[in-house]
C-alpha cells in the first residue's frame, strides 16, 4: 500500500473516529448514567419497605424511564464542557485540571443530592422538592431529617467513596483520551454543531412540542415505581422553577397568597357556600371531604359515562346558545333532545385548568394549574376515583401529546388506568402541531369501546378546534378567507362535524342506550372584552345527552354554573351515596331561590358571576362590581353605590379561592 493510500485511509477514518475532547465528553456522560443507575438501585434497596410489591418489569421500566430524566441533568452539568469543547487542547495542564476539577465537583453535588433524597423520601414520600430549600434555615425540619439520623453516617461514607471514585474515573478518562487527535477545525466544528443539536434535544428531554415533564415518570399505578423513575436533582430544580415563576408569588409569600381572612374562617364560609341537603362533613376543620347521601336510581345496571372535553368551544359559536351562523348543527340537534346548561362559564383560560375543574371539581387559581404543580396537595376526590370505587373502568383518550401539561401523569394519579394518545396513531396522520384530528380520535374510541369493561368512563379530549385551526381536508371549509377569524370558524364547523359523526356511529352500537354522554368545553379563547375577565367570552356549552336514561326532550337549565359543578351534578344522575370534596354543587338540587354562580380566574384576576352582579378583583390592587345585565354592552358600568353587595360577593369568592389555594399548597397551613 502506498503512502498516499495510507494517508487517505487515515483521513477517512478521522471523520468517523471520535476526537479526544468529544470522546472524553461521551465517556463522562455514560459514566453519569451508570452512576445514577447505581444510585437508583441503592434507592430501591434502601427503601425496601416501599418497594416490597414491585415486580421486575416495574423496576426495569423505572430504570429505563429514569435515563431520560438523568440525561437532562447530566447534559445540563456537562454544558460548560460542551460550550468550550472546540476551543481547548487536551494536552494543556490547565485544561486537564479545569475539566477534571469541574466534573468532579458537579458529580459530587449530584451524588450528595441523591443520597439526601433517600433520607428525604423516607420522611416525605417524595423526591427532593421545594421543602429542601424552603426550610434551609430550619435544619431540624428537613435537613436534619436527611443528614442527622441513623443513616447519615453511611450516607456520608457513601458520598465520600463515590466522590473519590468519580475523581479517579474522570482523571482516567482524560489520560485515556488526551492523546487522541483533536482533528481539523472543520471536523471539530461539524462535531460541535452535531453535539449542540443532540445536547439541546437531550436537555429538553424530547423532540415534541413540550419538553420532558415529570408526568413522563407516571407510567404505573404504583406510585413508588413512578417516583423511582424521577431524578431528585430534576424534581428539586423543577420545584424551584415552579415556586419562582408562579404569578401568585409576585406579590405574596408562599403561605399568604390570599391573606384575606384566617383559614378557619375561609373554610367555614366555603362549607356554608357549598353545603346541600344530604351532605355530611367528614373533616369539618381541615377539608371539604363530605359524604353525599342521595337516592339510588332504579336501574338494572350502572350506565356508562362518555365525557367530551371540547377544546376551546365557546358559547358565542354555539347555535343552541344563541349563535345564528349555523356553525354547530350537530351539537344543536343533540341539545334538542338533552339537558343544556344555558349559563355555564369556563373556570380558567387553559386546558389544564379546565381538566382539573371538570374532572376534579377544583377551581382554577391564579398562577400555575394544579396539574403542573409538582407534589402539590390535591384536596379533592376526582370523578374517575369515585367511579373506580363503583367498578368503572376509566379510559382517557386525546389526539395529542399525553405528556403535554402533565396530562397523563396527573390523570393517572386521579384514577384513569387506560390512555390513548397520538402515539397510538401512525405518524403520518398528525395533521398539525397538536396531533391527530378529532374524527380519527373518535374512530379509535369506537374501536376501543368493545374492549372496555362495562361500566366504563370514557373521557375524550378534543384538539382540532385550536390554533393554528388546521383542517384534515377542505371538504368542510365554508369560509375561504385566510384570516384567523375564518380559520377559527372553519375549525369550529369541523369540530362539530366530528362529534356528530361519532354520535351517529355510536347510536348503532350496543352500549349507546345505557350511556350518559356529557359535552363541556375546557375553556374559550382569551379575547379582549369589556373587562379583563369578560363573562360573555367565558361562556361555554354544557350538554347532557342520554335519551334512553333521562328522557328525550330539549330542557334548558338557566342556573349560573361552572365546570366545578360538573362532578356533583353527574353523580346526581348516577345516584347513590358517594364521598366528594368538590368546590361545586349539584345543580339539580339547588333551591328555587338559588340561581347559582360561576367563578373564573385569569392570571391574578378572579371573578364571581351570578344573575345580578359580576364581582371582579385584581388581587392586591382593587375590585369592581358590574351589573350582570350590562356585561354584554360596550363601556364601563361599574357600580359605586352597592358596598353591601360588593362585600358579600367578595367574601364568598375570596373564601373559596383562599381555601382552595391554602389546602393545595404544601406547608401553607403549618
Amino acid at each position: 500500500m502506498t503512502n498516499d493510500e495510507i494517508n487517505s485511509n487515515n483521513s477517512n477514518r478521522a471523520w468517523y473516529s471520535p476526537t479526544g475532547p468529544f470522546a472524553f465528553l461521551v465517556a463522562s456522560y455514560l459514566y453519569g448514567l451508570l452512576l445514577f443507575a447505581f444510585l437508583r438501585l441503592i434507592f430501591l434497596i434502601q427503601l425496601k419497605d416501599f418497594s416490597a410489591d414491585l415486580s421486575v418489569s416495574l423496576v426495569l421500566n423505572s430504570f429505563l424511564i429514569g435515563i431520560r430524566f438523568d440525561t437532562v441533568i447530566l447534559l445540563l452539568a456537562l454544558t460548560p464542557i460542551i460550550l468550550i469543547l472546540p476551543l481547548v487542547r487536551m494536552n494543556q495542564k490547565g485544561v486537564r485540571v479545569g475539566m477534571v476539577s469541574y466534573l468532579t465537583t458537579a458529580y459530587v453535588v449530584l451524588i450528595i443530592l441523591s443520597l439526601i433524597d433517600m433520607r428525604f423520601f423516607t420522611y416525605f414520600e417524595s423526591r427532593l422538592n421545594y421543602l429542601a430549600y424552603e426550610h434551609l434555615g430550619e435544619g431540624n425540619l428537613v435537613w436534619d431529617l436527611a443528614l442527622v439520623d441513623a443513616g447519615a453516617f453511611w450516607s456520608l461514607v457513601g458520598w465520600f467513596l463515590l466522590s473519590l471514585l468519580s475523581f479517579f474515573v474522570f482523571r482516567f478518562f482524560y489520560q485515556a483520551f488526551q492523546t487522541k487527535p483533536a482533528g481539523t477545525w472543520t471536523r471539530r466544528l461539524v462535531l460541535y454543531l452535531l453535539l449542540i443539536l443532540v445536547a439541546g434535544i437531550g436537555i429538553r428531554g424530547r423532540i415534541d412540542l413540550a419538553p420532558l415533564s415529570w408526568s413522563a415518570a407516571y407510567f404505573s399505578t404504583n406510585d413508588f415505581a413512578n417516583q423511582m423513575a424521577l431524578n431528585p436533582t430534576y424534581t428539586l430544580g423543577k420545584s424551584y422553577f415552579e415556586s419562582n415563576h408562579d404569578p401568585r408569588l409576585v406579590y405574596l409569600s408562599e403561605s399568604d397568597r390570599f391573606p384575606f381572612v384566617p383559614f378557619d374562617s375561609a373554610l367555614s364560609k366555603t362549607r356554608a357556600t357549598l353545603y346541600q341537603t344530604g351532605d355530611i362533613w367528614l373533616q369539618p376543620d381541615s377539608s371539604l371531604l363530605r359524604l353525599t347521601v342521595q337516592p339510588q336510581v332504579p336501574r338494572d345496571r350502572q350506565p356508562n359515562v362518555v365525557i367530551f372535553l371540547m377544546e376551546s368551544w365557546a358559547g358565542r359559536y354555539t347555535g343552541a346558545l344563541g349563535d345564528r351562523r349555523h356553525l354547530t348543527p350537530h351539537f344543536d340537534s343533540l341539545a334538542a333532545h338533552g339537558l343544556l346548561f344555558h349559563n355555564c362559564y369556563a373556570n380558567g383560560m387553559r386546558t389544564n385548568y379546565g381538566i382539573a375543574a371538570t374532572l376534579c371539581s377544583f377551581p382554577a387559581l391564579p398562577g400555575r394549574s394544579i396539574m403542573k404543580r409538582y407534589k402539590a396537595n390535591q384536596p379533592f376526590v376526582s370523578l374517575p376515583r369515585i367511579l373506580s370505587e363503583r367498578g368503572y373502568q376509566n379510559c382517557f383518550m386525546y389526539g395529542g401529546d399525553l405528556q403535554f401539561d402533565n396530562m397523563e401523569g396527573f390523570l393517572r394519579v386521579q384514577g384513569y388506568s387506560r390512555f390513548r394518545g397520538q402515539d397510538n396513531f401512525p405518524f403520518a396522520e398528525r395533521f398539525s402541531k397538536w396531533g391527530i384530528p378529532d374524527h380519527r380520535l373518535f374512530d379509535l374510541a369506537l374501536e376501543q369501546i368493545d374492549s372496555l369493561d362495562q361500566p366504563f368512563n370514557l373521557t375524550l379530549m378534543t384538539l382540532s378546534n385550536h390554533e393554528p385551526f388546521e383542517l384534515p381536508d377542505s371538504s368542510l371549509e365554508r369560509y375561504d378567507c385566510q384570516t384567523d377569524s375564518c380559520r377559527e370558524l372553519n375549525s369550529q364547523i369541523y369540530a362539530d362535524y366530528a362529534i356528530g359523526r361519532f354520535m351517529e356511529d355510536a347510536r348503532e352500537m350496543e352500549f349507546f342506550d345505557n350511556t350518559i354522554f356529557l359535552f363541556i368545553s375546557d375553556h374559550t379563547r382569551l379575547r379582549t372584552g369589556n373587562y379583563y375577565i369578560d363573562p360573555p367570552l367565558h361562556r361555554i356549552p354544557w350538554l347532557i345527552y342520554a335519551p334512553a336514561l333521562i328522557g328525550d326532550s330539549a330542557q334548558t337549565i338557566d342556573k349560573y354554573c361552572g365546570q366545578v359543578d360538573f362532578l356533583p351534578t353527574l353523580m346526581h344522575l348516577l345516584g347513590g351515596d358517594y364521598q366528594q370534596a368538590s368546590w361545586g354543587r349539584n345543580l339539580f338540587r339547588l333551591d328555587d331561590s338559588d340561581n347559582g354562580y360561576a367563578i373564573m380566574s385569569v392570571f391574578e384576576r378572579i371573578g364571581l358571576l351570578n344573575e345580578d352582579y359580576f364581582y371582579l378583583e385584581h388581587i392586591g390592587i382593587g375590585s369592581s362590581l358590574i351589573p350582570t345585565e350590562s356585561l354584554d354592552r360596550p363601556g364601563q358600568h361599574i357600580i359605586k353605590d352597592q358596598p353591601k353587595q360588593l362585600r358579600a360577593l367578595q367574601k364568598k369568592l375570596r373564601s373559596l379561592m383562599q381555601a382552595a389555594d391554602q389546602l393545595s399548597t404544601p406547608g401553607a397551613l403549618d
